[in-house]
């Protein structure tokens, strides 16, 4: 017979098998392709049966056998000049890739199929290289890359007219823009995917769409969060046999609304469907929501047996999403086991990361990524003040003298990262050229250090694969040279540096006079922080570090009263009874006999 169409006949057979999903004899059709192939030396034939079992292969989890059969096709097709379908197997090795722990490999793959893609390949192609980039660069917490791999993709399917990728690409940006904290620009993205696929009657499409927006309206820190709306799509979704999928979402919003009974078995099916589909990543975000719960319902030892199972997963894991997720849960699990200690040191491996990926992102990013995450930075510091309790020497406080320099050198970069910026950049122009030069080099090492040390923190597990411009940056030799360079700034040009570079806060170097007080306040949702300092004999003094526990919503109360009473310039008629109820509550006995004991008061 002829072997050739033999073997057509068997591929054929194959790819049925496949969309049938019954693997064994797919792959036994795949071949019996390969060895027709072989026979009749027809490299066509030799590279679609790779691919198909390559396809299989990385559909049962079997990467490693994959990525060695996506190999072979992309050959084969190389030798053919079979540019698309080369381009296509390059996307699914860079899938096998990422799934063995290769990232930075797999982001290489898809920059390789991204340069062979000229605009006579099919559109499709093209839109699917800018969207598996995009989302590589999210998992590595690449958010500014990540944006402009979606929006190329959004784009080629503008013009390519094609209305269900374009809807996916508004997802796909929706994505990122949830992760920055930019909850109207994500809901308005979703809003418009949901549109396009409604229009197209697309229903596997609208599923998706509406998970994106039961997780704005649900996220905890959600400028637009609704839970009722979320729970109301989530049922929704559920009567039209669509609730599967939307599960690890759903979990968050009875977590917030401590509906722990119905949390705790939906998260274990989760768990279940997600290990099923051999998705790791998926299994691990199950596990820390199913711990979360578990610690939120009181259950201690069941959170702490569960997050260890999501640790085993999340230390293969490259998304670094995934990684802070963890390291939040790890650290809340830490403060109800009441292991403060603990729990600071898991916060600050927590902020790192952040600040890795928040350096790596523009202005605008960064300053949402700092309001959206701000919370963190309350509970180090109400971790702290727990620590300290236990401290009956406020002079001698470790603990508050830490949470008072932390919250001083986060409020100074908040400042930086947004108004702020206005007066650097101004500031900076009136540097000399080789001033600036010097600076922006030493902000290009940093920020490539930077992405180092984000990807060494969520490759962990295995060796991450050095970029190929050259070694690794000499961190020590970095601290050196930034140290030096800003010693300079700071003698020479002092106003800049105090923007751009704000000193580290040490208690014993405020500028105080004798006598003088100063009053710091850290204002968190449930309370508010207190630190008295006072210079005494010709040394400054941390005389309390306390909290007001009232939360943040009691201050607002009182002080737009306030405030509208004084914009309007009705001093007179002011009821001043709020800032007495204020002064009380922030100032309890002995701490007012502190401050009327003072010569002079600053406030902060």
């Amino acid at each position: 017979g002829n072997k050739l169409l033999e073997g057509r006949a068997a591929l054929f057979i194959g790819f049925y098998y496949q969309k049938q999903k019954d693997y064994q004899n797919a792959i036994q059709s795949a071949d019996l392709a390969t060895e027709m192939a072989n026979e009749v030396h027809n490299s066509g034939l030799a590279a679609s049966s790779a691919w198909l079992k390559g396809d299989i292969l990385k559909t049962l989890g079997k990467h490693s056998e994959a990525l060695l059969f996506h190999e072979q096709a992309i050959a084969h097709f190389q030798q053919n000049q079979d540019r698309a379908s080369e381009i296509s197997v390059l996307l699914a090795k860079a899938e096998d890739q990422n799934a063995l722990h290769d990232p930075d490999g797999a982001v290489a793959t898809c920059l390789l199929a991204e340069s062979k893609a000229d605009p006579a390949v099919p559109s499709i192609t093209r839109l699917s290289i800018s969207r598996d980039l995009g989302y590589l660069y999210l998992q590595q917490g690449e958010m500014e890359k990540a944006m402009l791999a979606f929006q190329r993709e959004r784009n080629i399917a503008k013009d390519a007219n094609d209305q269900r990728n374009l809807a996916f690409s508004e997802l796909s940006l929706s994505d990122v823009l949830q992760l920055l904290g930019k909850w109207d620009d994500a809901l308005d993205a979703a809003t418009d995917g949901l549109k396009i696929f409604g229009q197209i009657k697309d229903e596997v499409g609208e599923t998706a769409a509406n998970a994106e927006l039961i997780n704005i309206y649900g996220d905890r820190t959600s400028s637009t969060q609704d839970f009722d709306r979320a729970l109301s799509l989530y049922e929704e979704q559920e009567r039209q046999g669509h609730g599967t999928n939307l599960k690890l979402d759903v979990i968050e919003i009875y977590l917030q609304k401590g509906l722990y009974q119905k949390a705790i078995p939906l998260a274990k099916s989760a768990v279940s469907q997600c290990a099923q589909r051999h998705d790791t990543d998926c299994e691990a975000h199950a596990l820390i929501s199913l711990a979360e719960v578990q610690r939120a319902a009181g259950d201690l030892r069941a959170s702490a047996a569960t997050t260890q199972q999501a640790s085993r997963l999340v230390e293969r894991s490259a998304n670094f999403y995934l990684h802070g997720r963890l390291l939040y849960g790890e650290a809340n699990l830490k403060r109800a086991q009441e292991e403060n200690s603990e729990a600071v040191t898991v916060y600050e491996e927590l902020i790192s990361l952040l600040e890795g990926v928040k350096g790596q992102s523009d202005a605008s990013d960064q300053r949402a990524m700092s309001e959206t995450y701000g919370f963190i930075y309350d509970e180090l510091i109400t971790t702290l003040h727990s620590l300290s309790k236990q401290n009956r020497t406020p002079a001698d406080d470790h603990f508050a003298l830490e949470a008072f320099k932390y919250a001083e050198e986060n409020r100074a970069r908040q400042f930086a990262q947004s108004w702020g910026r206005t007066f650097l950049e101004q500031m900076r122009k009136t540097l000399p050229a080789e001033v600036q030069t010097e600076e922006h080099l030493l902000n290009v090492r940093q920020n490539q250090l930077n992405a180092m040390s984000a990807a060494n923190v969520v490759t962990q597990a295995h060796s991450a694969k050095l970029p190929s411009h050259g070694p690794p940056e000499d961190a020590h030799k970095l601290e050196i040279d930034k140290a030096t360079f800003v010693g300079r700034i700071q003698a020479t040009y002092p106003q800049y540096a105090a923007v751009a570079y704000p000193a580290p806060v040490d208690v014993g170097k405020l500028l105080l006079r004798d006598g003088e007080t100063l009053v710091e306040f850290k204002a968190t949702n449930d309370a508010v922080f207190v630190w008295i300092v006072r210079k005494e004999s010709g040394a400054n003094h941390l005389i309390a570090f306390y909290s007001a526990d009232k939360p943040r919503e009691w201050f607002q109360q009182r002080i737009i009263p306030l405030r509208n009473a004084l914009n309007q310039a009705q001093i007179g008629n002011m009821d001043w009874s709020p800032a007495e109820e204020m002064f009380r509550a922030l100032f309890p006995a002995p701490h007012a006999a502190q401050l009327l004991a003072s010569k002079a008061i600053v406030f902060i």
